[in-house]
């Protein structure tokens, strides 16, 4: 148990340079890749719960007195509201019957959207409606590939799609 030789100093730093650096990005990768599949489970939960709530509560129907009609801004406002933890300003959602499609682009644009949706002649028992959403993956800058360097993939858009059959 000697004095380290002068060829034997720094030597520990040379060792967190080449096991420590690379094991802190692959930790912070795991988490930002974490994020983005904790972000796209949130939306495709949320659309599906937008088309289900479309879904059982068509135009014309009535239970005990009630009206069921629902709105642009109530699919809206119920994809969000599910959406737990996705920025409404970022959050991309298309709403898609026989009648054709309204853009929620972002989503908060459709709050105040007070047509009726799926439209009248779109919303019969056993019509099929589809919510769709579109949402950019936050950026995941510290993947390294071998040969590529950093991967930034923020470019990337999650995307998540729900049909459903009229019930009412």
């Amino acid at each position: 148990m000697g004095t380290a030789s002068a060829t034997e100093k720094g030597g520990a730093i040379v060792e967190f340079i080449f096991a420590g650096i690379p094991l802190v990005l692959m930790l912070t990768s795991i988490v930002q890749l974490g994020r983005a599949m904790w972000n796209y489970h949130t939306l495709s939960f949320a659309v599906g719960e937008g088309a289900r709530y479309a879904a059982t509560r068509g135009q014309g129907c009535s239970y005990t007195g009630n009206s069921c009609g629902v709105t642009v801004a109530d699919v809206a406002q119920q994809v969000a509201a599910e959406g737990v933890g996705l920025a409404p300003g970022r959050l991309n959602v298309t709403l898609t019957s026989t009648a054709g499609s309204i853009a929620c682009n972002p989503i908060s644009s459709c709050y105040s959207n007070g047509a009726t949706w799926p439209p009248s002649g779109a919303n019969t028992y056993g019509s099929a409606i589809s919510v769709s959403g579109y949402y950019p993956a936050p950026p995941l800058l510290f993947l390294f590939m071998p040969a590529t360097g950093a991967l930034n993939v923020s470019a990337v858009t999650l995307a998540a799609s729900s049909q459903q059959i009229i019930q009412f």
